[in-house]
């Protein structure tokens, strides 16, 4: 065994991160199922309109969970609420 390693201690492998924002970017994702999907859909994305970042301290304050997501997948139904809602956010319309 080579006597120039050393094993680090348990303060040398400690990760330190100054800012954790678990929902900075995430990823939608709806499923097949006719209009009750597309209702379903409908209903998230007006669900994340609403919910806002209001903590002092947090980067994000002022911003909707809506406003965080930066990619959206879906199937059928889901579709149809997915796609009229980038319809409109690409025309600038509020939701």
């Amino acid at each position: 065994m080579d006597p120039s390693v050393t094993n680090p201690t348990p303060q040398e492998l400690t990760l330190r991160v100054d800012h954790i924002s678990p929902f900075e970017n995430f990823a939608l994702a709806f499923s097949r199922g006719g209009f009750r999907a597309a209702s379903f859909a409908l209903g998230i994305l007006s669900y994340f309109n609403k919910l806002k970042f209001e903590s002092e301290n947090d980067p994000l304050k002022g911003n909707t969970l809506l406003h965080q997501v930066t990619f959206m997948s879906s199937a059928s139904g889901g579709t149809i609420a997915t796609a009229m809602y980038a319809l409109n956010n690409a025309q600038g319309r509020p939701f």
